[in-house]
C-alpha cells in the first residue's frame, strides 16, 4: 500500500503543478496593451456600445487551459486588428458553484455559459444589446489557432466596419 500511496502523491503533484500555470483570480478582465487587467467592476464595462468579444475561462477546465494559449496568441497577433473589439476574459474556478467574484458569477449566469470553454460576442448600441453570438458552437475553432483567427475577422468584418484592412 504505501508504493500506491507515492504513486498517487506524485500523480496528484504533477496535476496540481500543471493546473497552476493557467489559474488565474476570479473576476473579469479587459485585454489591454497586450495584457489582461482586472477591472474592478463590471457594471462601467458593458455601458458603452461597442462589439464585445467574451472568452468564459474555468480554472478547473482542462480544455480552457489548453484553450488559453491560442487564445493569447491569437489576441497578440491580431492585435491592431482587434483593436476596436473590446475584449473580456470572465474567470471562474468551476462556473457559477465555485467563484469568488460577484461580477463573473453574474456574468457567467446571465450568458447562461455551462461549458467552457465559451467564446460569446456581445455587440451592444446606444439601445442596448443589439445580437448576442456563441462563437463556441463550432467547437473546431476552439482547437485551431487559424481557425479561432479566422473567425474572429470573418466576425469582425461582417460587423460595421470594426475591421478596415486585413493585415494578417
Amino acid at each position: 500500500m504505501p508504493r500506491l500511496a507515492i504513486v498517487l502523491r506524485s500523480l496528484f503533484r504533477g496535476i496540481l503543478s500543471r493546473w497552476g500555470k493557467n489559474r488565474f483570480e476570479n473576476g473579469v478582465y479587459i485585454w489591454r496593451n497586450g495584457s489582461f487587467e482586472k477591472v474592478s467592476s463590471c457594471e462601467e464595462l458593458f455601458k458603452n456600445p461597442g462589439n464585445y468579444i467574451i472568452y468564459f475561462h474555468n480554472n478547473l477546465c482542462p480544455h480552457c487551459r489548453r484553450f488559453h494559449p491560442l487564445f493569447i496568441s491569437t489576441l497578440e497577433t491580431l492585435g491592431e486588428i482587434l483593436g476596436r473589439a473590446i475584449i473580456v476574459r470572465v474567470v471562474c474556478d468551476w462556473f457559477t458553484s465555485k467563484c469568488s467574484d460577484p461580477d463573473a458569477r453574474k456574468l457567467f449566469s446571465e450568458l447562461r455559459v455551462a461549458e467552457s470553454p465559451k467564446l460569446v460576442y456581445v455587440k451592444i448600441d446606444a439601445g442596448g444589446v443589439k445580437k448576442i453570438l456563441d462563437l463556441s458552437e463550432d467547437i473546431s475553432i476552439l482547437r485551431s489557432l487559424e481557425r479561432l483567427r479566422a473567425a474572429l475577422l470573418n466576425l469582425l468584418r461582417e460587423e460595421a466596419g470594426v475591421v478596415e484592412s486585413e493585415g494578417v
